[in-house]
């Protein structure tokens, strides 16, 4: 993401379990942070162009991490598969 400088770690040199926690936080921070109170930005704003790019963003990550799930064999819980099928406006 722009603007955003990202750590990058050998992916072997991270277990499993510590890269999902690493991953629930974020995601966890990002929502709860930042998507609520970008969502409330009026489209009248000067800002309202930059709330959209970031919670764009923002899913388009987190669309990213469940893909990447899926190619590692991990089956999703049905609220996350829901949420996918939300997000990626799949029936």
């Amino acid at each position: 993401m722009e603007g955003r400088e990202v750590e990058k770690k050998a992916v072997g040199a991270v277990s499993l379990a510590e890269l999902e926690q690493q991953i629930k936080e974020f995601l966890g921070n990002a929502y709860a942070q930042n998507f609520k109170e970008l969502e409330k930005v009026l489209p009248e704003s000067e800002d309202y162009a930059k709330a959209v790019k970031l919670l764009t963003e923002t899913d388009e990550l987190w669309i990213e991490v469940y893909r990447f799930g899926l190619a590692q064999k991990i089956v999703p819980r049905s609220n996350l598969q829901a949420q996918y099928k939300e997000k990626t406006g799949k029936r």
